[in-house]
């Protein structure tokens, strides 16, 4: 065997002293394959925990003056229900709003819910209207049918509440609506949504509408929402 042929062998293989033959091309290989499926794996893992993840303060109870008067005078009963409707979100393409954590207090008139969206939204507005906007901006306007589901909806409640937290590429708003009239029997309000508009700008006929409570045939499950230890007035 030539010297130029061992040359080649010892470029492709190790001795590891008993004889065996390791391919450190291959291992190298493996090992940049594995790490490659490391990486997607944790960066879709983030991206999905991210995607449900919403901070505490968004989920929990928000202690309005009215809901803690009421908390006082029940003796803790809140009577408070919860729903989750499966297509809670302005548009099934674009995806721009998400709501969730809906939380209804009928006796008091208050809805309550937290709304998330990609941070990301904000360059699409500037393309669209051609202006910069922040969070700041969003203009958050509870509407109902109105009793009718044949009635144009109209605004309905007062926003007595937003807060807003974020994290990475994700914004969050807590929302507490007051003053709202459910109404019962042949006048309960079958559906209500929240519309975002800019403050100050001009969206012409675009709608971003989330579907935040159903009452109606199709739809009309609701379940009691107990509040956790560290979710009452202390």
């Amino acid at each position: 065997m030539s010297d130029f042929e061992r040359y080649g062998d010892y470029n492709e293989y190790d001795d590891d002293g008993t004889g065996k033959k390791t391919n450190i091309v291959g291992l190298l290989l493996k090992l940049i394959i594995a790490l490659a499926c490391i990486s997607v794996a944790t960066v879709l893992g983030l991206r999905i925990f991210l995607f449900n993840y919403y901070p505490d303060e968004m989920k929990r109870i928000y202690y309005t003056e009215a809901l803690s008067e009421y908390y006082r005078a029940n003796g803790g009963d809140m009577n408070a229900l919860k729903q989750e409707y499966p297509y809670m979100y302005d548009d099934k393409d674009e995806g721009n709003f998400f709501g969730a954590n809906v939380i209804v207090f009928r006796e008091t008139g208050a809805l309550q819910l937290s709304v998330r969206y990609n941070k990301s939204v904000f360059e699409k507005f500037k393309e669209k209207y051609g202006v910069n906007v922040t969070h700041e901006d969003l203009i958050f306007t509870l509407e109902a049918n109105g009793g009718d589901s044949g009635t144009i909806a109209k605004s309905v409640g007062t926003l007595e509440y937003c807060g807003y937290d974020e994290l990475m590429m994700y914004g969050y708003n807590k929302l507490c609506f007051e003053g709202i009239d459910f109404g019962e029997g042949d006048t309960a309000v079958e559906w209500l949504r929240v519309s975002i508009t800019l403050n100050g700008v001009d969206i012409g006929d675009d709608q971003y509408l989330i579907p935040v409570y159903h009452n109606h045939a199709e739809y009309h499950k609701f379940d009691e929402y107990t509040p956790a230890r560290d979710e009452v007035p202390q």
